[in-house]
């Protein structure tokens, strides 16, 4: 089983150069199920009773967000706490993480959401034991420089991969680096992009245990769903 614990939202996305503003379905729930419907894969989506309502800004291919509400995601379910993939990524802290102790998969999160929040602004000492339930970790350059350097080496020693945005993305395996450059794609925004990529690694990972086969899958993921854009 394959589980997702996180938000789907409105988008109110404004483009600042064209001046158009469009309603769009969003969230990281909606992208990571998308992309599992793309790769023919069952997923399990656990998420608040009503879509978080997120403002969106591009310019020049770059979003800003602001989120004008979320509601909170209750505690997991029991037959899900089996599930041999857990993902986690949520708009700001709207999931207890720690409500994941006890669960027996692949635990797998995208910080953006608790960097948003200031959960990583704690003591390292505070959080650690958390940030050991996550085998695989998704973080970008910005949001690294936002966690304790002690907490981001005890992810490099796991699985951890971090987006460089138009550069492409590291992935970081028991401390060692390896670098995937992008393919540069003319795409009218990446909304969507860095959750594609994530539940696309976390799946084949979970599958194979190969990072770096993960990683290529990932890759051509989101090769793919910016090409459709």
């Amino acid at each position: 089983m394959n589980v997702v614990i996180a938000s789907f939202a409105q988008d109110e996305v404004f483009d600042t150069q064209s001046g158009v503003r469009e309603i769009r379905s969003g969230g990281p729930a909606h992208w990571i199920n998308v992309c599992f419907n793309r790769i023919n894969a069952s997923l399990v989506v656990h998420t608040a009773d009503t879509p978080a309502v997120v403002s969106i800004s591009v310019s020049d291919g770059e979003e800003t967000g602001v989120i004008l509400r979320v509601l909170p995601i209750l505690s997991l379910p029991q037959n899900c706490r089996v599930a041999s993939l857990i993902i986690v990524s949520t708009i700001s802290d709207e999931y207890d993480v720690y409500d994941l102790e006890g669960t027996t998969g692949i635990c797998a999160l995208d910080v953006q959401g608790y960097v948003r929040s200031g959960f990583f602004t704690k003591p390292a000492a505070e959080i650690s034991s958390v940030c050991q339930l996550f085998r695989v970790v998704k973080m970008t350059e910005s949001e690294m420089q936002k966690i304790p350097g002690q907490i981001v080496e005890e992810f490099k020693k796991q699985v951890c991969i971090v987006t460089k945005g138009a550069k492409g993305f590291s992935l970081f395996e028991h401390g060692k680096e390896t670098s995937f450059a992008a393919t540069k794609i003319f795409a009218k925004d990446t909304i969507g992009a860095g959750d594609t990529l994530f539940a696309a690694f976390c799946y084949e990972y979970s599958k194979s245990h190969n990072a770096t086969n993960a990683a290529l899958f990932a890759k051509t993921q989101v090769e793919l769903f910016l090409n459709s854009k």
